[in-house]
């Protein structure tokens, strides 16, 4: 393909990029905002992106598309994430959060490494089209767990 050197250099440099430019907004938005809503609303509009973009991908635009939807999603991410941090000591207990959080740490880790070769094997097995339609799926899931979420009052956390 040719700019395929400097389309895949744009695609590894845009979620450190976008991370650098649109934390700091998402972590605004996380304190003066509902953290939950935020994270369920990033996780609804994932899963519409990578929905419509499952159906409207075409194979001639796909590095582009690919582009657009991590630029995206890392935009959501963001925001996302930051609303996690914060709401985090919201719905552990205090005298839990060290256990949780070393678990926490060690999912995170094997869905870093495990998340995207999963990724490949779907999308070579079954296509981008189905990749982006799981993708659609685990972000509906993700933000309807999310909106089941009990927020811990403080008067309970030391309970």
């Amino acid at each position: 393909m040719n700019n395929g050197g400097i389309l895949l250099a744009l695609y590894q440099s845009s979620e450190i990029l976008i991370s650098v430019f649109f934390n700091f907004l998402g972590g605004a938005l996380s304190d003066q905002n509902n953290r939950k809503e935020i994270i369920w609303h990033c996780d609804i509009i994932s899963g519409l992106i990578c929905i419509v973009l499952a159906f409207f991908i075409h194979q001639d635009l796909l590095i582009y598309d690919i582009l657009f939807i991590n630029i995206s999603l890392s935009i959501l991410s963001s925001c996302r994430n930051s609303a996690y941090k914060a709401i985090f000591r919201e719905i552990v207990y205090l005298d839990h959060i060290s256990k949780i959080n070393s678990f926490l740490e060690i999912a995170k880790e094997v869905v870093q490494i495990a998340g995207p070769l999963g990724a490949v094997v779907v999308s070579n097995f079954l296509g981008t089209k189905i990749s982006l339609i799981v993708d659609e799926i685990t972000f509906i899931v993700s933000g309807l767990l999310i909106r089941k979420l009990t927020i811990i009052t403080f008067s309970l956390v030391n309970y």
